[in-house]
């Protein structure tokens, strides 16, 4: 037996170190760095929230103000039909001059018959659910040629067969923007079509008792109202809203946690098998991820087949995959400069960047947001509504976008990480 005392792991100083207050003098140094690195994200913070953060509350900036943009046609077809005799259509065109002079206004729009192609194969309601549709006005109005011909019809004949509603009808699309549409359109439209409405039933109450001792229709004017792409199922608004957020931040997270393996694996690989690897792996993942996303609106029981039929689903899928792709790309390539360390200060502006045009019209917004329409969850969110609730199809606009994003991004991480290979950096 050897006589040699073993030593103590204790009194290693490479096995053990001893533990002290945060205020101990042995620990000055690392209290010193803490309080530089604590320093530092601080400032870095501060600063960041300061350029990102304004962005978000700025896209709700000056939306009343932005009214006039959302455009309302009215087409008078009761004074073309009627001529001076018409009482409707004048006392609507004198309520929407009126809504003008004021600060906040919808966007009232007299239309030409001239102007509007193919109209007498059409007629003025198909025309307005044409052009509702279209996007091509936000609403429209249609004033109906015997608008006034009728109810002095029903004067002369039989007041009780009569319909006021049917002189005139407003049409909108809830699909298109729900946010905008339920608060703006309806609400100020109805409001200013009622002026014009209680101005065109006076003028002709006085109108035919002057003329004609007999009873009139009470109202002798009304409307219609026409959504053209109604919300049937509130389940579905999660797909065209916030639900594009946990897109991302899943997108996010796989990034990630792919980047640990990914890193190791591709020190021991050649340029062009990293850029396979970077480049195919993590669309495989996300043709999955964008799957089990799809099939969480499919589980409550959302209608995909509505406009397209059973392709409606696939088109929402591939669109959500499509967009996961440009999405994870983009912070791809970021990581492969900035690192771990500061890839959350840029997924946070990627978030806001995307949030803060997705959701809300553009028509509501600053023109600085128009570059959303580049964005990769604002083509998601208008091909979920086009699939979903039957709005305008951009499939071909949205995909595109999106696809070229996925190429640009593309060609971005094949740029970063051949200078990081070429110079001899370490990425990130």
């Amino acid at each position: 037996m050897s006589d040699e005392k073993e030593q103590n792991p204790l009194d290693d100083p490479d096995v053990y170190q001893p533990h002290y207050s945060f205020w101990a003098p042995e620990l000055k140094n690392q209290r010193r760095h803490a309080f530089k690195l604590i320093g530092l994200v601080l400032l870095l913070t501060t600063v960041f929230m300061w350029l990102t953060l304004p962005i978000y509350w700025g896209s709700y900036w000056q939306q009343p103000q932005n009214r006039w943009r959302q455009s309302v046609c009215i087409l008078d077809l009761d004074s073309v039909a009627s001529g001076t005799a018409a009482v409707l259509g004048p006392a609507i065109i004198q309520a929407t001059t009126q809504d003008r002079q004021n600060q906040f206004h919808l966007g009232w729009t007299v239309k030409d018959l001239t102007t509007i192609p193919n109209y007498t194969d059409m007629g003025g309601s198909v025309w307005a659910h044409h052009a509702v549709q279209n996007q091509d006005c936000w609403a429209a109005v249609v004033i109906h040629s015997n608008a006034t011909s009728a109810v002095l019809a029903a004067v002369n004949s039989d007041v009780s067969t009569y319909d006021p509603t049917g002189a005139m009808g407003f049409f909108y699309s809830e699909g298109r923007s729900y946010l905008t549409v339920d608060q703006w359109i309806p609400p100020q439209g109805i409001s200013v079509l009622s002026r014009g409405l209680g101005i065109a039933n006076a003028a002709f109450a006085a109108q035919v008792l002057t003329t004609v001792p007999t009873s009139i229709p009470a109202p002798a004017f009304g409307f219609s109202e026409y959504n053209v792409n109604p919300i049937t199922h509130f389940a579905a608004l999660p797909a065209v809203s916030i639900g594009m957020l946990y897109l991302l931040l899943y997108t996010f997270f796989t990034v990630n946690l792919w980047s640990e393996p990914r890193l190791q694996l591709q020190a021991r690989l050649r340029l062009s098998s990293t850029l396979a690897t970077r480049l195919l792996i993590p669309p495989i993942q996300y043709l999955f991820l964008s799957l089990w996303f799809s099939l969480v609106s499919l589980a409550w029981d959302v209608s995909f087949t509505a406009y397209f039929g059973h392709v409606g689903f696939f088109l929402f899928w591939m669109s959500n995959w499509v967009t996961m792709t440009a999405l994870g790309f983009a912070i791809e390539g970021v990581y492969t400069l900035v690192g771990e360390a500061f890839i959350p200060f840029f997924f946070i502006a990627w978030i806001i960047a995307n949030v803060s045009v997705a959701f809300v019209s553009i028509a509501d917004q600053h023109w600085f947001y128009g570059y959303g329409y580049i964005m990769p969850i604002w083509n998601a969110v208008d091909a979920a509504k086009c699939v979903i609730f039957g709005t305008a199809n951009h499939l071909g606009q949205d995909f595109g976008v999106n696809l070229g994003s996925v190429v640009g991004y593309g060609l971005g991480i094949c740029l970063f990480t051949w200078a990081m290979r070429k110079w001899g950096g370490r990425e990130g």
